[in-house]
């Protein structure tokens, strides 16, 4: 796969207030910025994001919502297989995702006099899964419920409510948990609880934090509660889990050591 390039952007300023427009319904645009965006499509849909990356198809509207300006990094290009994506579809990435998106804006950035320049063949899977996920989530789901999928899998040991989660991507919340439920087969508040006692039980067995640091690592304000959703969820206590757990691995490794001697 080979990268078209049509722009690259590698320094813009958007003062305070101020709105940047950006077209690419014919290609891909690649940007990352340092501070809080509001990004508008042409149909009226809107999201917040901050100091992460964004990768989209049409016309796009971009406000600097922060405090202070925001300087953003950006690319314009095209891999000849993104003819079937909708128009004003984007997606937002964050964490792990970051670093490669940050990378491929510097490579492009320098090597814009080229043109056309190679992809690696991570890059390639890479593009080859985001353009599905961007077909599929037009398709069959809002890309704003993606969005929140997703955040809450980043975000499930922060302070989180369905109000907030609403107010992200300017849903009424009732709207949300209705609309959520309907593609995912739960609720948003309670996928959060199944991430949140996912990770916890990993925890549980694969380190020594005490109970009150595992429930504070998962997002978790109160032991009890804590304590109390996860024995909802497993019929044990975290401590009952624990030992469990523990003495099943030891009783594994006993008779590993037996067939071994």
């Amino acid at each position: 796969m080979k990268i078209d390039l049509a722009a690259t952007y590698s320094f813009i300023a958007i003062p305070v207030d101020s709105t940047l427009q950006l077209s690419s319904e014919k290609r891909i645009l690649l940007l990352e910025s340092n501070g809080k965006l509001l990004i508008s499509t042409v149909g009226n849909s809107q999201i917040q994001y901050e100091n992460t990356s964004f990768m989209g198809k049409g016309s796009f509207s971009i406000m600097n919502i922060d405090n202070d300006t925001v300087f953003i990094r950006a690319v314009v290009f095209s891999t000849g297989t993104e003819e079937s994506i909708p128009i004003d579809n984007f997606l937002i990435f964050e964490k792990e995702d970051r670093i490669l998106l940050s990378n491929l804006i510097d490579k492009c950035i320098s090597n814009i006099d080229k043109h056309v320049i190679d992809c690696s063949n991570r890059e390639e899977s890479f593009f080859r899964s985001l353009y599905k996920t961007m077909q599929l989530s037009h398709k069959k789901i809002d890309f704003r419920l993606v969005y929140i999928h997703r955040y809450i899998n980043d975000h499930y040991f922060e302070v989180i409510t369905l109000n907030f989660l609403a107010e992200l991507i300017g849903f009424n919340p009732v709207y949300l948990s209705n609309t959520y439920k309907k593609f995912f087969n739960l609720s948003p508040i309670q996928y959060l609880q199944l991430v949140r006692m996912r990770e916890a039980c990993n925890l549980l067995i694969n380190t020594t934090l005490s109970i009150a640091e595992i429930a504070s690592k998962v997002g978790y304000v109160s032991n009890s509660q804590f304590s109390m959703t996860f024995k909802k969820h497993f019929g044990k206590t975290p401590m009952e889990y624990r030992n469990i757990s523990l003495l099943q691995r030891n009783m594994i490794n006993n008779r590993s050591l037996k067939g071994g001697v």
